[in-house]
């Protein structure tokens, strides 16, 4: 009797760990290999040739990844564009190449070589770097580079800046319920934000697909090309509401400027030998995309860093014979108020003027 007793508890035991495991790499899901269908598909239509209108609460890095893992040979880039949402406006024809457009919201260096990672099988022709004076911030808070995690740690090793290997999952997507490597992996994941993703996964709308741009008054889009749809009530404000929005951008804490003091030794050290690996390989073009006039007259005396990491690119690129575009200076790139969505965001024809000098 006692010692069916005990082979009861060493069962339930066992059972209990295998439930717990199960939901730890359910809700962790360190590789996303759960709960991504709505990512997948924007990305399946991208690959189509779709416009995909109606996008909310999705991960724009699952959605890079996912398209990436399975573009046709037929849509491979001739250039790629790496950086944020500042970015997002660049588009195939404004750049009369075959282009893809990877930026991302909140982008960080971290980004970037992940991004790579993932595109450069294809070999593009020409990379564009977006950067931004906040990813040399050691205090900026960007994290949502970690959705790409495993593919930084790969990149970041292949440039002899990080020791380590990159963690490779099976195929077989439901077996990593119970695959410990996976459980232990997505031990470390943001619990609290994959809950979050699957609350909000509660209110998305079904995707539209279109074979012409058609804007939602209240939902973003994305062009075949990956650049981005604006809502038209966001697009369509006015240009005193859009200098409201600037000056409060302006206002401590600053969001990702907060606490700039000075360039960050590593951030700086990786910025570079990504950007001099990649030149090896590709041509380079970093970008500087301006900020709206109030609040780059406001920002530069509030966080004078903003300035200094220009002229720091600047010194680099010159050093380096790499080609730069764009000032955050909205007056060198003769940018006025009515070129931005906000304080942030230079509209499509303020980008235009960055590059017309190349075009």
């Amino acid at each position: 009797m006692k010692s069916d007793s005990y082979l009861k508890i060493v069962a339930t035991v066992f059972l209990l760990s295998c439930i717990s495991g199960a939901g730890i790499a359910f809700v962790g899901d360190s590789a996303y290999l759960f709960l991504s269908d709505y990512e997948r598909k924007i990305a399946e239509y991208l690959n189509s040739n779709y416009f995909v209108e109606g996008v909310t609460n999705y991960d724009e890095r699952l959605v890079q990844k996912f398209r990436l893992n399975s573009l046709p040979a037929r849509l491979k880039p001739d250039t790629i564009v790496l950086g944020s949402s500042r970015m997002m406006q660049i588009t195939q024809n404004l750049l009369n190449k075959k282009t893809i457009n990877l930026s991302v919201s909140g982008a960080s260096i971290e980004d970037y070589l992940a991004l790579y990672h993932l595109s450069k099988r294809f070999s593009p022709k020409r990379i564009v770097i977006g950067v931004d004076p906040w990813v040399f911030n050691a205090k900026s808070g960007l994290v949502g580079w970690k959705t790409l995690s495993n593919e930084f740690l790969a990149e970041s090793t292949n440039l002899g800046k990080f020791m380590g290997h990159a963690i490779e999952f099976d195929q077989d997507v439901w077996l990593q319920l119970f695959n410990i490597t996976y459980i232990r992996a997505s031990l470390r994941a943001n619990i609290k934000a994959r809950l979050a993703a699957m609350v909000n996964a509660l209110d998305r709308e079904d995707l539209i697909k279109t074979v012409v741009e058609t804007p939602r008054s209240d939902k973003d889009g994305i062009r075949p090309d990956g650049s981005r749809i604006y809502n038209l009530n966001f697009a369509g404000r006015s240009p005193n509401q859009v200098e409201e929005s600037a000056i409060q951008f302006a206002t401590s804490p600053f969001q990702l400027l907060s606490g700039f003091q000075r360039i960050d030794k590593s951030y700086w050290s990786l910025f570079r030998k990504f950007v001099l690996d990649v030149r090896s390989k590709s041509k380079v073009i970093i970008a500087l995309p301006p900020f709206h006039p109030s609040y780059y007259k406001r920002i530069v005396n509030k966080v004078p860093m903003v300035p200094e990491v220009e002229r720091k690119i600047r010194a680099f690129a010159e050093d380096n014979g790499i080609l730069i575009v764009g000032s955050y200076d909205p007056e060198r790139v003769n940018c006025d108020k009515v070129d931005f969505l906000d304080g942030l965001h230079p509209k499509t024809g303020c980008i235009s003027k960055m590059f017309a000098t190349i075009n």
